[in-house]
């Protein structure tokens, strides 16, 4: 378990694979399409459950994640988690190694 440590999760990423993450799915989530993949503000009064995807990379502000929705949802499938949006939306994490 990486917990909620962001820095945990850029080390992980960057050695060792995708992380599965757990989180509270809010309309800022359900919204993606239509901000081309891009998770910036967490609006936890609108969460309505729980979902799971895979963090697959970074960038200096973002987590890239992999839904699995279809391309359909956010950027053909992407989503672009704000640091802000993941600390607070993303709840649990597990690395896979490969």
């Amino acid at each position: 378990n990486l917990d909620t440590n962001l820095s945990n999760w850029r080390s992980w990423l960057a050695t060792k694979g995708p992380i599965l993450v757990r989180l509270d799915v809010d309309a800022t989530w359900d919204n993606a399409t239509f901000t081309s993949g891009n998770l910036d503000d967490y609006q936890p009064d609108t969460t309505r459950g729980g979902h799971a995807v895979a963090l697959v990379g970074y960038t200096a502000s973002r987590f890239i994640v992999r839904n699995s929705w279809g391309t359909g949802w956010g950027d053909n499938g992407f989503g672009y988690a704000s640091l802000a949006y993941a600390q607070t939306a993303f709840t649990e994490a597990y690395g896979v190694a490969v």
